[in-house]
């Protein structure tokens, strides 16, 4: 059976999905039939809460404990679907539990991507992916560096060249900046979405030159139209001129028909069609206005016939060649972007390999390729009949790659008696900017998107064979009845808005609900006309008036929520709450960066990676910050960090000094090691810092993942780390300010909408691949810049995606009315969007559905949290037993000799594969004593002896300056698995491979070597040979 199941807000979605989930682990004796069920979610909270849910029902029911609430409406599912008694559910829940609870890795609840990653794995050389890929969110960081990259082949690349060229000088021609590296780096925002894959792939087979050539056309053909609308144009008015004629005299003056001719003479984009006064002439025969003379009439009389010829030639033109016009020069004025683009991706895949790293996205990707005409594809064959149940939460968010990769086993577990759920909401779809499609969920069970591929078309068969709708879930179990009825008749007038292939996601939207509270519904209409500062003023103090009200009532701060549609807004609001005394918690202020404590705790890893003066100097204003112990002054101010003096502070011996006073803490085991010493010199306590914790497990995460370096920590930490929220503290004294996009799955008593646009900040302007038909028929997709001209042209791709924006709005106002249990304030300002002017029109219109005044209910809940216990310090001392674990060389340590202290042997590895030629040898080894992999001693060993060796007959190919040399190249295996030569020399048909080894020679070694001469024989090289080289006798024994 394939159901789908509509859902509404706060109608319990996650229970109804449990329910789902339970039914099939319990409806037989197979205690282990969960394995047979695959729960897919779109966040890790998500998919930990729903495993919470599984264990907290199993548990209750294994106990007998489910007479009431959702537990009595569990129990009648469960019934219905197994036809066994209550006792007999209860000796099936306690074994599945016990099952689950010793099986926990098996239980198949995660995220879409954590399961796709899973499939991935076992195929990545299949897969074109790194066997040994790491998952990366650091898009941003590969798209810039893509633009570096690309930027670089200037002057080397003759292609590129000419491409950038020509782009610096379309940009100088548009008056814009020449500098291309911000085009670019907007440019490249564009691989993020699914909808430039086709196209990308399409640009393979084109080149520069042609490139070049139509867009020269183009612009050709561009400007012989202008020229000819202006022709017109001009004739026209100088008709007028040479008989002496102004607006006085002519029918309707500067507003008619000369109006209409002037635009001609000015035209380069828009071109509206004739207004009623501009017709009037030819359509009654009267030229002349009121005012004007004999003469005059009688000269209009003469060049009637001429301008209304005129006028003619220009309509004809307007309505046959004005829209091609506009796609030419659109498409024109992209082309080079779009080729850029194609090139960009090439670099971004480059820079991807190279680091071993893969995206999210790529991996759906790269099964969508696979599957999409594959009836049994190969990646799914592991899995056989593993899995026989589907449930997909969020179904709304799903992107086009993640459904069309989910389809064959969905459709294989319907074929073999299996079953599919997909629960979701299409009112609350507000992640379409990172490819959430929501009209896969409306099309249901028709395949949105879907192809004339004959798999596709089967597929499709199966899901509209095995289709059942789920009797949706529109039972409101967290607003009060004035706010229900308040959405159920705002959302019903707003679909209106929207285009009728769209409106059927408000269709049967009604809530009923279950609370009797009466609840409060407050809109205030800005003034017409109110603008700028003064409607920001109006909307703070607004906001703060609700605050207050809500306040007085009897609610606590923690109690309400305040969302917004973006930062800029959500800061302003902050601010002003802040200057009246509140306290408020917002995401911008829970950023680890925003956090002083954190930025001490950085700046110190800086000094201890880099020792620069003026980070010392910052780690010293951060302390004295942090310090409430220094003196005030009489006034109670504190003193300043330097008393006045005639010398200057050294900020580097100021913290050397502290440093050393403080045990002088290095990286002697871990980078997290390293901050909790740092923390604990500055009274910092992890177990009850949450700013501090956070860090430490960024710190973790990133270190377990890649090595323990603090440099390349920083590295992330500049690029990503510090945009990572600390999590709030679950206090009750601090209002909440958070986006809307944040605020959903959440719930608040008290939700207020300082500004009810919802509006995205560059709805216009972006790039969007259309068909340019007859246009550019050479062309069957290109990129162009969305504008009001090209959507009134009626271009289609543009004209669906306005649409989809105001559903974009109308979701996002949706999920924040929706938020609150009891009271809803909204301050609605004066704008020309359609949604909000809509929503104005309504609340005029409906005066009983808003409250005038405040509701005297008291509230339901308290958000009093329930002390924890404190976190267990588990890294002090106290009366834990202390282990004795040797961290550092012994005093007799013979760098001499390093087979004995493998350690060491991992550093020379390091510094070797850094060392591109020989003069890369001190940066590399003065790197690794920066991050603490080597002592001042053994670096200067290393240097002694290292340098000379390897510039020795035997060994200098291998470090030679212009040679193509990869350390630690992957090469991966018929199985999947990856190994590394240490470094492998390319001499045309002829590969060298060198192995070094730090310990005592073994026969192994010579194996291993000969292991990789027989993968690279496999792989198609004829000529191949090496040597292995013995670090401690220099020995280099070569082998073929």
């Amino acid at each position: 059976m394939f159901e789908v199941l509509h859902s509404s807000a706060g109608a319990g979605k996650t229970h109804a999905l449990v329910k789902h989930y339970l039914g099939h682990c319990l409806k037989g004796d197979d205690h282990a039939a969960y394995l047979h069920v695959l729960a897919l979610t779109f966040t890790n909270k998500a998919a930990a809460e729903m495993k919470e849910r599984v264990i907290g029902y199993l548990e209750k029911l294994a106990k007998g404990e489910f007479h009431e609430g959702p537990m009595r409406d569990l129990l009648e599912h469960l019934q219905r679907q197994s036809g066994v008694d209550e006792a007999t559910l209860v000796i099936r829940a306690n074994a599945v539990l016990v099952h689950m609870l010793h099986n926990w890795s098996e239980v198949a609840i995660s995220t879409i991507d954590a399961f796709t990653r899973k499939v991935v794995r076992p195929f990545a050389r299949d897969l074109r992916l790194d066997a040994d890929m790491q998952m990366t969110t650091e898009q941003d960081h590969y798209r810039s560096r893509a633009v570096e990259a690309l930027i670089e082949e200037a002057g080397n690349d003759a292609r590129i060249t000419e491409l950038l060229t020509q782009a610096c000088m379309q940009l100088l021609h548009e008056e814009r900046s020449w500098d291309p590296v911000k085009p670019l780096l907007e440019l490249s925002n564009e691989l993020q979405k699914e909808s430039a894959i086709g196209p990308l792939e399409k640009l393979r087979s084109s080149n520069s030159a042609d490139i070049i050539a139509l867009r020269d056309r183009l612009n050709k053909e561009t400007a012989a139209f202008r020229n000819m609308v202006h022709a017109i144009g001009k004739k026209s008015l100088d008709l007028f001129a040479q008989h002496g004629l102004g607006d006085n005299e002519v029918a309707h003056g500067k507003g008619g028909i000369l109006s209409y001719f002037r635009k001609l003479v000015q035209f380069s984009d828009e071109w509206n069609p004739p207004g009623p006064n501009a017709l009037k002439p030819m359509e009654t025969g009267k030229w002349n206005s009121g005012k004007a003379s004999a003469s005059a009439i009688a000269a209009l009389d003469r060049i009637a016939n001429d301008l209304t010829t005129l006028f003619q030639e220009a309509e004809q033109l307007r309505i046959d060649q004005h829209s091609h016009y506009l796609v030419q020069r659109a498409v024109a004025r992209e082309l080079l972007a779009a080729f850029a683009l194609h090139e960009l991706d090439a670099k971004l895949e480059a820079l991807k390999r190279e680091d071993a790293v893969a995206f999210f996205s790529d991996l759906t990707r790269r099964v969508a390729e696979v599957v999409k005409h594959e009836p049994v594809p190969f990646i799914y064959e592991r899995l056989g009949e593993k899995y026989r149940h589907f449930l997909i939460d969020e179904f709304q968010d799903t992107s086009l790659l993640q459904w069309n990769a989910l389809l064959p086993l969905i459709e294989n577990a319907l074929d073999t008696g299996g079953s599919a759920l997909l629960v979701g909401d299409a009112k609350q779809a507000i992640y379409r900017w990172r490819n959430g499609e929501v009209r896969l969920f409306v099309e249901l069970p028709k395949v949105f998107g879907r192809s004339d591929d004959p798999v596709e078309i089967l597929r499709e068969a199966t899901l509209d064979r095995n289709f059942k709708n789920g009797e949706p879930l529109s039972h409101n179990r967290r607003s009060a009845q004035r706010i229900i009825n308040f959405n159920n008749a705002l959302f019903d007038a707003l679909a209106t808005q929207l285009p009728e292939d769209l409106q059927k996601v408000f269709d049967k939207h009604d809530q009923r609900t279950s609370h009797k509270d009466e609840g409060l519904v407050r809109m205030d209409r800005a003034a017409p006309g109110v603008r700028g500062e003064e409607a920001t003023q109006e909307m703070l103090d607004h906001t703060l008036g609700y605050l207050d009200q809500a306040l007085r009532d009897g609610f606590a701060p923690g109690d309400i929520a305040i969302l917004v549609r973006g930062k800029r807004v959500g800061r302003a609001v902050a601010e002003h709450l802040m200057e009246h005394g509140h306290a408020v918690v917002s995401p911008d202020g829970l950023q680890l960066a925003a956090d002083p404590a954190i930025q001490l705790l950085i700046d110190l890893l800086r000094f201890i990676h880099a020792g620069e003066e003026a980070i010392a100097a910052s780690v010293l204003q951060w302390q004295a910050l942090l310090d409430g112990s220094r003196p005030n002054d009489e006034d109670g101010n504190s003193l300043p960090l330097f008393p006045p003096s005639d010398v200057l502070p050294d900020p580097l011996a100021l913290l050397r000094t502290w440093l050393k006073d403080h045990g002088d803490p290095g990286l002697r085991t871990t980078v997290a090691a390293l901050v909790i010493e740092l923390a604990r010199a500055n009274n910092l306590d992890p177990a009850t810092d949450s700013a501090v914790l956070t860090l430490l497990d960024e710190v973790h995460s990133w270190t377990t993942d890649h090595a323990q370096d603090i440099g390349g920590f920083l590295e992330h930490w500049e690029r990503k780390g510090g945009e990572r929220n600390a999590g709030a503290s679950g206090s009750t004294t601090a209002v909440r300010i958070m986006t809307v996009h944040k605020s959903k799955g959440l719930q608040f008593p008290v939700v207020i909408v300082p500004d009810t646009r919802m509006t995205g900040g560059k709805n216009h302007g972006e790039l969007f691949w259309v068909d340019p038909g007859a246009a550019v028929p050479e062309l069957d997709v290109a990129l162009v810049r969305d504008n009001k001209t090209l959507r009134n042209a009626g271009v289609p791709e543009l004209v669906t995606e306005e649409g989809l924006r105001i559903l974009d709005e109308m979701n996002l106002l949706y999920v924040a009315f929706t938020r609150p249990e009891q009271r809803l304030y909204a301050y609605v300002p004066d704008s020309n969007d359609p949604v909000n002017k809509a929503l104005i029109e309504f609340i005029n219109a409906s005066p009983h559905l808003v409250s005038d005044r405040g509701s005297t209910e008291k509230p339901r809940r308290s958000t009093v949290v329930a002390p924890s216990e404190p976190l267990v310090n588990v890294t002090s001392g106290g009366a834990l037993p202390a282990l004795t674990i040797r961290f550092e060389a012994p005093v007799d340590w013979d760098p001499e000799a390093p087979e004995t202290h493998s350690a060491f042997g991992t550093a020379v590895h390091a510094v070797l594969a850094a060392s591109r030629t020989k003069d890369d040898l001190q940066m590399a080894i003065t790197r690794s004593v920066a991050a603490g992999d080597l002592t001042s001693a053994q670096a200067e060993v290393l240097l002694r002896t290292l340098g000379p060796r390897i510039q020795a007959n035997d060994l200098a190919p291998w470090f030679a300056p212009l040679a193509d040399v990869r350390s630690e190249a992957a090469l991966i295996t018929a199985e999947g698995n990856s190994i590394r030569p240490d470094r492998m020399l390319i001499e045309g048909d002829r590969i060298r491979v060198l192995e070094i080894k730090t310990g005592n020679p073994s026969a192994d070694h010579a194996d291993q070597l000969q292991g990789y001469f027989a993968l690279l024989r496999e792989l198609g090289h004829v000529h191949v040979d090496g040597a292995i080289w013995y670090m401690a006798t220099g020995a280099l024994i070569p082998l073929q």
